[in-house]
Order: C-alpha cells, then structure tokens, then sequence
C-alpha cells in the first residue's frame, strides 16, 4: 500500500484536494488501495465502493438535513467522484465508475 498525493498520483493511494460546493474552504480525502487491485473490473469496485465510502464522509451526504443541504452533498458528491476517478487514471476504475452509475 502506498499514500501518494491525488494530484500526483498514477494509480497508487491518494489524497484529493476539492473545493466542495457548499464550502469555499478546500478538504482532503484521504483512502489507501493497492494499485494492483485495478488491475480486475472486481478489484476496481471494491476501490470504487471505498472511494464512494470516503467521499460520502467527506461531502456529509448521509448527514445532510435540509432539502438544500441535500442537494449541495449530493453535488459535491458527484463532482468529486468524477474528478477522484479521472485522476486515478485507471480504465478498470472508469468502468466500474460508470457501471455504478448507470452510465455503461
């Protein structure tokens, strides 16, 4: 397992800096994978499913009460996994990214 930087990572473990939606202060999320497990579509949906863990935390989706606090996690959840995806670089990753999606 390694922790590398998001913003320089390849497909190693990462932190990534955004800015959420609801916040103009940026935060971190952090998580540890082993690269070698995007090497499978079924190693790529576990690191999905805790990258999804992490960002949910992270964008206070499973805590937001209001209708518009709803909806500013629901954003900063969204666009936040797109970016985490794309800049992990990986196709495995991407697929199982658009599989839970619905976007396949």
């Amino acid at each position: 397992m390694k922790f590398v930087p998001f913003a320089t990572a390849l497909a190693a473990a990462s932190t990534l800096m955004v800015a959420p939606i609801a916040s103009a202060e940026d935060f971190a999320i952090e998580f540890k994978y082993d690269a070698e497990a995007l090497q499978t579509y079924e190693g790529a949906v576990e690191v999905h499913r805790q990258m999804k863990n992490a960002v949910k935390d992270a964008c206070g989706l499973d805590t937001a009460r209001t209708a518009r606090e709803q909806s500013q996690a629901t954003s900063c959840y969204r666009d936040t996994m797109d970016r985490a995806v794309s800049k992990v670089g990986s196709k495995t990753l991407v697929k199982a990214h658009a599989n839970a999606d619905g976007r396949a």
